[in-house]
């Protein structure tokens, strides 16, 4: 079935991007939660930990709607996903202890972020099978561009109001987006192919479709599963306590620190479209060897130096980052097809949530008892050669399955 006359599949590209920039707040948490201790004096490990929980809920939510979402309106759980994330922000405005603070933003936003993040990735996986890179590159690029944008909104507002206040500022602009891209969330219909490809390459990508059932029996998933923990803890490491790793390593202020987790945003945002656009090119296995071995390097660089040079450290592990989402996304959709897309990017993501738990809990971990983020960047530098290990066994059994097939 070719395309109809009606929207341009680059408008709903589009708008998954937006839905992702919206996500991507959860990546300046590190603004809010700096600001929060400041000015309630609670717990830092406590609310830093909100980090951490909004991804395990994410997640599970994500395990939950992944195998309905290829089958039921695709707007509906954007709809709901817009509305909880949203809310989830505004309630943590009115928190009063760590615990509603971190219910509201782990929780309830959290499953918004869940619903949202799995709709706007399946949405553009089924418009655009003939570019899974580039469609992985634009939509998760909005969550990159995030932070740039929102931490220093964010920072600019907290100095203005409050950080309580600026929770919920922050929580009515994510709705109002959100709400704007609702109707352009719809999926193709089944059996819909761009206009121009051929059916050849049609064909071939419905072979590759695959049940994540029959993903989970493969030994190739289990290698680019460890693979996409080990390249993603860094940068999950850096962005849970992005603004604190500039003002402990670095050496900056709190106003400097929100500005660099922008900065930060760029390079990551630079990885997700540039990585995935030169995979479609290159193939998808180039590209994480980068991912992977970059990661390595910058992790023990990291540990080694402090001020400016440790900042372009963190740039290139954010480079290395933002490429990991997109890649392993377009690596997905290539190696076990696109039509469960939902279910099966549902079962490879946990291993990101994985990393976001790891990373922000090494981080806080390693400070705790040293006073410092050196170690946490030497321990990640280690989970990152695991990474290389296992895609290095990962290609040698797609060598092996190209092999047996011809």
């Amino acid at each position: 079935m070719t395309a109809k006359r009606g929207i341009s599949r680059g408008w709903r590209l589009m708008a998954c991007c937006a839905a992702l920039f919206c996500t991507g707040g959860f990546y300046i948490w590190s603004v809010f939660s700096s600001a929060l201790v400041t000015e309630y004096g609670w717990n830092m490990a406590e609310v830093t930990a909100g980090y951490s929980l909004m991804q395990i809920v994410a997640q599970l939510t994500s395990l939950c709607i992944g195998k309905p979402l290829d089958k039921i309106d695709s707007r509906i759980t954007y709809l709901v996903g817009g509305i909880l994330f949203g809310s989830g922000f505004i309630v943590a405005g009115f928190a009063t202890s760590e615990l509603m603070l971190v219910l509201a933003y782990s929780v309830i936003a959290g499953i918004g972020n869940g619903l949202l993040y799995m709709t706007a990735n399946t949405v553009s996986a089924k418009w655009f099978p003939d570019k899974r890179g580039l469609a992985s590159g634009v939509t998760l690029s909005g969550a990159g561009l995030s932070p740039l944008v929102l931490a220093p909104v964010s920072q600019a507002f907290i100095e203005n109001m409050s950080p309580s206040a600026s929770l919920k500022v922050v929580g009515v602009i994510f709705i109002v987006i959100l709400l704007c891209c609702f109707w352009l969330m719809k999926k193709p219909e089944e059996g819909w192919t761009p206009p121009g490809w051929k059916a050849e390459k049609a064909a071939e990508s419905a072979a590759s479709d695959k049940t994540a059932g029959q993903m989970l029996r493969e030994p190739l998933f289990y290698l680019m599963f460890v693979t996409y923990v080990c390249a993603a803890t860094s940068g999950n490491m850096v962005m849970g306590h992005a603004s604190n790793i500039c003002q402990n390593l670095g050496g900056f202020n709190a106003t400097q620190a929100a500005t660099l987790v922008g900065v930060l945003s760029v390079a990551s945002l630079v990885g997700r479209f540039g990585l995935a656009t030169i995979s479609d090119k290159i193939g998808r296995i180039k590209p994480l060897f980068f991912i992977t071995i970059v990661t390595l390097i910058m992790g023990v660089m990291a540990s080694q130096v402090t001020g400016w040079v440790v900042i372009v450290a963190l740039l290139l592990i954010q480079v290395a980052f933002g490429g990991s989402n997109t890649v392993m996304k377009a690596t997905t959709d290539e190696f076990w097809g696109s039509k469960n897309a939902g279910a099966n990017w549902s079962v490879m993501y946990l291993a990101y949530t994985i990393s976001a738990v790891v990373g922000p809990t090494l981080a806080s971990q390693c400070l705790e008892s040293t006073g410092s983020y050196a170690t946490g960047f030497m321990i990640s530098a280690g989970i990152a050669a695991v990474g290389v290990v296992a895609l290095i066994i990962a290609v040698l059994i797609r060598k092996k399955q190209a092999v047996s097939v011809n």
